[in-house]
């Protein structure tokens, strides 16, 4: 089974010099910075739609975003 990585999100915003507001300000997403933030911090996780756009934005597959189950 594959559950969210919520690291990973993170890693790549930061791996590509962007801040959380650069991200949201990029009008790729129509959500909040504290959205994104419980996103990257674990306390939520987005919807597929929103982890396609971040994954096309990154240059990842949506695949990256997701571990295996320990």
């Amino acid at each position: 089974m594959l559950i969210y990585d919520h690291t990973t999100l993170r890693k790549l915003r930061e791996s590509r010099g962007k801040t959380r507001r650069d991200v949201c300000q990029a009008n790729l997403l129509d959500v909040s910075q504290q959205t994104l933030m419980s996103w990257e911090t674990g306390n939520a996780a987005p919807r597929a739609d929103y982890l396609a756009i971040l994954a096309t934005a990154y240059e990842v597959s949506v695949a990256e975003f997701f571990r295996k189950k320990p």
